[in-house]
């Protein structure tokens, strides 16, 4: 029997599921070798970057369209994009979005992406990520930062 652990000291793992493998050969060559694999799902951790839906730690995109609707893209992790879903309507055009991890920290301790807005007021704007695909209404967390760059 084999027995394995991993309390996750010195370690990062973005929140999401693994997929792991084990091989034993039989070190004086006889028997067949053994294979096993199985899936761990890693919980309590932050987010992988730019992973909204925080299930499967795979980046994502965030689209805001013209008219001020948001989209993402969920990224399938071959490379590809999966099918957009709506986020939420009425998002500040002609916006800076930057995507951040965790901003809200201990104040809800979620550990699911957010992100910030500049708009063209100078207001600074946090969206929190739901860690299910979307994000919540925005939350003003400055002003008068006109003339900046956020990135």
């Amino acid at each position: 029997m084999v027995r394995t652990q991993w309390a996750g000291k010195d370690a990062q793992a973005p929140r999401g599921t693994y997929t792991w493998t084990l091989t034993a050969t039989p070190a004086d060559g006889v028997g067949a070798t053994l294979t096993r694999s199985g899936d761990l799902k890693v919980i309590g951790t932050s987010t992988a970057w730019h992973d909204f839906d925080g299930a499967d730690g795979i980046g994502d995109i965030l689209d805001v369209a013209s008219d001020g609707t948001a989209y993402i893209f969920p990224g399938k992790g071959d490379g590809g994009l999966g099918a957009k879903r709506l986020v939420g309507t009425d998002w500040p055009r002609a916006s800076t979005l930057v995507p951040f991890g965790d901003m809200t920290g201990d104040g809800d301790g979620d550990g699911d992406n957010d992100v910030v807005g500049l708009d063209p007021e100078g207001r600074l704007l946090r969206y929190d990520g739901t860690g299910e695909g979307t994000l919540t209404g925005r939350t003003q967390i400055g002003a008068g930062w006109s003339g900046h760059t956020v990135s």
